[in-house]
């Protein structure tokens, strides 16, 4: 407690890449999309080694295929619907130690949760899921 002032000191943490692993999700929405269309994905290690390199989309998509902004943009649309449905949410994981973490925090701290996704409702039903939502005072 902050003597002074007698309020708890806040602590916010981002949610996706932060507390949970999304490379799953992620690669799974790449993979079901490209073979939706005909077209081959790069294996999951192989993908995530360019993804972390920050190779860009369109070179990424193109290493095993040749496609054009036509399908570039139909992927984006494609992604874009379904990189926050409980379909592809189910794959993203707490990295090990986050909630033994969060509850030591939320003892001491009050403790908020950060995300730039659109889908609220599937997001707060993920946080449920996943057992953390109760370390949050704010999401």
């Amino acid at each position: 407690m902050d003597i002074i002032s007698n309020k708890r000191q806040v602590i916010a943490f981002d949610f996706d890449g932060t507390l949970i692993s999304i490379c799953k999700r992620d690669y799974n929405v790449y993979s079901d999309i490209l073979v939706h269309y005909n077209y081959k994905p790069l294996d999951f290690e192989l993908y995530w080694e360019y993804k972390l390199e920050r190779t860009p989309l369109f070179e990424l998509l193109n290493m095993n295929n040749k496609i054009g902004n036509k399908f570039y943009n139909l992927y984006l649309n494609q992604r874009n619907e379904k990189i926050e449905s409980p379909e592809y949410l189910c794959f993203d994981e707490l990295f090990d130690g986050t909630t033994d973490l969060l509850k030591l925090i939320s003892l001491k701290y009050d403790c908020f949760l950060v995300t730039s996704r659109l889908n609220t409702e599937s997001t707060l039903n993920q946080i449920e899921n996943l057992g953390i939502k109760d370390y949050f005072k704010e999401i």
